[in-house]
């Protein structure tokens, strides 16, 4: 086949070499590459449609596998470098909160509730001060650190008193006096959901094993526990259960037994919200609203919104006690809660909801594989972020129909070269890892039905295939010529978007 231009990136052209009758070209616009070859630019001139150096002259197989060469070229580097990766040891790729959950159960993902110290500048004023990587920090002048906003008001102030546990598990004091904004500490922070224990009934058999209320459940049977139905299955699944629980900045070690109802509790009060300024707390059971019984946190909100009422009476217990409070609605129709399931135990003798913990991440420890293992394991992750880029490609194409706007999670070539700097920084293997992704991506994309990529033009090969004749070649090449307009359209928006957020 005659091949016009060969080029890295898209036109227009930084600079090309001509070698024989093919010029070599690399491009300003960083996205791929093409090969632009005789019978695809122009399929209806009569060159195209005469020479045996044609693409429109081949088999149709070989159009076809001509048409997938990109494609399975972006699949090959992947597998090679994703193997190579897992032979030599990388950090797994951590793309959605699912995989992070897997990841800490695991193993390979190391956390701790708490606030620990995971990067400490060198010569910054954390550094001078004393703290190192590993140290736990409990509280600032006094005051525990619980939220995970605490952290970020750290830098307030001239002078702050800093109460931290080292590595050794000794106690310590670091005073830091403020020079500039910036403290030079790093914690690899996570709201880490989890489920919270309230109203253990004196006497029950929960509470003869040491559970008490505020207690936030860890473990069961040494299974990192998120969710309820997780804690519930784990109930479920033995007679005598060892438990690891969070207690006042502190994990013990218990043991306990099953059973359960539903009911409603507040999760968390929106700051300045009616609710707060009402009085309502996060923990409080609601009992009832404007005499309505609640058993469900999904009456909560249709009970709300539902109200002719401004002012709702919340009827709530806390505590062992009942209060009632009269939460004027927001604009929105909203008192600013959020609600959650409470899941009572033993005919009400310990209740529990689902909640956040302010968790550590402390390491992600390396996937590493033997040779014969090690292609296996990137035939799976292949598999399972190809899935995961087709359905993020259909979000971004849904988001751009729907609202007209792009994603601020797609990143465009500034984007890209941003993260390979982050990467480069992070060492070689950070680097095969992002590759493998960048170039794995790329494939599915690129293989996706839309007109001017290499699956469009599949579509029509596919169609002469099953219909046995060829489409019109002026509505291919006019429909190739759109979808490179809004493809190009797209990287502009995207680069925009790219720059508006480094420059942010």
């Amino acid at each position: 086949m005659k091949v016009y231009e060969f080029g890295v990136g898209m036109p227009p052209r930084i600079w090309g070499k001509k070698f024989k009758d093919t010029i070599y070209s690399i491009n300003w616009i960083p996205f791929g590459g093409f090969v632009r070859m005789l019978g695809i630019e122009d399929p209806t001139s009569s060159q195209a449609k005469k020479s045996k150096e044609s693409f429109l002259k081949k088999s149709l197989r070989w159009r076809i596998l001509i048409a997938s060469g990109g494609v399975l070229m972006n699949l090959i580097l992947a597998f090679l470098l994703l193997t190579f990766g897992f032979w030599i040891g990388i950090e797994p790729l951590i793309i959605t909160s699912d995989d992070f959950f897997e990841g800490v159960k695991e193993g390979q993902v190391l956390t701790e509730p708490g606030f620990y110290v995971y990067d400490v500048e060198e010569w910054s004023t954390a550094h001078l001060a004393g703290f190192q990587v590993g140290d736990r920090i409990i509280s600032k002048d006094g005051n525990k650190l619980t939220e995970f906003e605490d952290f970020y008001t750290l830098a307030d102030g001239d002078a702050m008193l800093f109460q931290v546990e080292k590595f050794s598990g000794e106690t310590d004091y670091i005073e830091v006096l403020m020079t500039d904004d910036e403290l030079g500490l790093d914690l690899y922070l996570f709201d880490m959901p989890r489920v919270f224990v309230q109203d253990v009934e004196y006497g029950s058999d929960f509470y003869d094993v040491g559970l008490r209320d505020g207690d936030v459940i860890l473990k069961v049977s040494g299974e990192e526990i998120f969710f309820f139905e997780e804690m519930r299955e784990a109930f479920e699944a033995v007679e005598s259960i060892d438990l690891q629980v969070w207690r006042n900045g502190e994990v013990v070690f218990l043991e306990g037994e099953k059973d359960f109802l539903n009911k409603a509790i507040i999760s968390d009060v929106v700051a300045g919200s009616p609710a707060e300024e009402a009085g309502l707390l996060a923990g409080d059971r609601v009992i009832s609203i404007n005499g309505e019984w609640i058993s469900r946190p999904s009456e909560i909100y249709e009970l709300t919104t539902s109200s002719q009422d401004n002012v709702l009476r919340y009827i709530v217990l806390r505590n062992g006690g009942r209060y009632a409070y009269d939460v004027m609605r927001g604009e929105d129709g909203l008192v600013g809660i959020y609600v959650a399931n409470l899941n009572l135990y033993d005919e009400a003798s310990i209740s529990a909801y689902e909640g956040v913990l302010t968790t550590s991440v402390l390491e992600i420890l390396p996937e590493r594989h033997g040779v014969f293992g090690a292609p296996a394991a990137a035939v799976g992750e292949i598999r399972r972020l190809s899935v995961m880029t087709a359905l993020m490609a259909k979000d971004l194409v849904g988001g751009i129909v729907t609202s007209g706007e792009v994603s601020d999670s797609v990143a465009g070539p500034v984007g890209i070269a941003q993260m390979t700097s982050v990467f480069v920084q992070e060492g070689f293997a950070s680097v095969i890892r992002f590759l493998a992704l960048l170039s794995l991506a790329l494939g599915v994309f690129n293989i996706l039905p839309f007109p001017a990529l290499d699956g469009g033009r599949l579509v029509f090969l596919l169609f002469e295939a099953v219909t046995g004749r060829k489409p019109n070649q002026k509505l291919e090449t006019a429909l190739h010529s759109i979808g490179f307009i809004l493809l190009m359209m797209l990287i502009v928006v995207v680069t925009y978007n790219d720059i508006v957020r480094l420059v942010s």
